[in-house]
């Protein structure tokens, strides 16, 4: 009796920890988000701005691409970095640089198809006296300059989000021999909670799309679709809650370096959706309860030269605390 007594009492102290941790998180990311504050400071202005520019570049790295699209997230852009001009930031720091460049691209690509721009941006931009594109927009990468690489920091440089596939079709056993790479990544305790789902059925793929927020314009140009979740049913106690999108994460991201191994395009997507949609998809490929989606990469083959996102990265010294 006293024995199960002392169950009944630990399975309550640890739910009572699970649900304090929550409220933990809960609070840090409604204090500390932008979900509802306004901007406060250069960083959190610069999140924002990297953001709406990433957009406009992914427009331009299309096979196919819409005059004047993204009218409200240029306008936008435009009011964000009037903002940090306002509030007199550092306009040599990688956000401001890049989402200057990336419009003149926007700008550029409209002149050459003798489309005029929206005035408001034609106005802001005859206003900046910097002229350099190559912080941000697009560059034209070619397929023979990234197969091959066998060296890692060569496969890290020369890995691109791909949003322009070519019409190859990619064999299964690549990818799995890539997904053998990526169960080399660490997990804690060796646990190895991370599963991929190849999505070859077309349909399927394009219903799994149709619910993912930011494929729109490419997505259905890739061959095979993959998912990566995370066994919950591999972690324990109220510390852990957390660590299924760690190591997931790290699989992933060696996944994507593996698939560049092999040759093979990859791009990755978000699973940042709400309930609704998370159930809907579960029931469509039938993924297992215990499991949490963690992301999706699309897979397909490089065309001989295709355009890519610039995608600057911040200044190392931006990023390091060295204590």
């Amino acid at each position: 009796m006293k024995i199960k007594y002392k169950k009944i009492v630990y399975k309550l102290y640890v739910f009572l920890k699970l649900t304090l941790g929550y409220i933990y998180d809960f609070n840090r990311y409604v204090k500390f988000s932008s979900t509802f504050k306004k901007i406060k400071n250069e960083d959190e202005l610069n999140s924002r701005i990297f953001a709406h520019y990433h957009v406009i570049e992914k427009g331009l790295s299309f096979k196919e691409i819409r005059p004047l699209f993204g009218k409200e997230i240029i306008e936008s852009l435009i009011e964000l970095l009037e903002e940090y001009k306002t509030r007199s930031f550092n306009l040599n720091n990688t956000p401001y640089k890049s989402a200057i460049s990336c419009l003149k691209h926007y700008q550029l690509f409209h002149k050459n198809k003798k489309i005029d721009t929206p005035k408001k941006l034609n106005f802001f931009l005859d206003r900046i006296k910097e002229n350099n594109t190559n912080h941000g927009g697009v560059v034209e990468v070619s397929k023979k300059d990234i197969i091959g690489n066998k060296n890692f920091k060569d496969i890290v440089y020369n890995r691109h989000s791909v949003r322009n596939f070519s019409n190859d079709n990619i064999p299964t056993e690549k990818i799995i021999n890539s997904i053998k790479i990526a169960q080399k990544s660490p997990s804690v305790c060796n646990r190895q909670s991370a599963k991929v789902y190849i999505i070859k059925d077309k349909k399927i793929k394009e219903e799994l799309l149709k619910n993912q927020n930011g494929n729109r314009g490419f997505g259905g140009q890739a061959d095979k679709l993959l998912i990566i979740t995370s066994k919950l049913s591999s972690f324990y106690g109220s510390e852990e809650k957390n660590q299924n999108f760690i190591d997931a994460g790290l699989f992933s991201m060696t996944l994507m370096h593996a698939l560049t191994y092999y040759d093979i395009a990859s791009c990755p997507l978000n699973w940042c959706v709400d309930y609704k949609k998370d159930i809907y998809v579960r029931r469509i490929v039938d993924i297992g309860k215990d499991e949490n989606i963690i992301m999706m990469i699309l897979v397909g083959g490089f065309k001989e030269t295709f355009k890519v996102a610039i995608s600057s990265r911040k200044n190392t010294d931006d990023i390091l605390e060295i204590i």
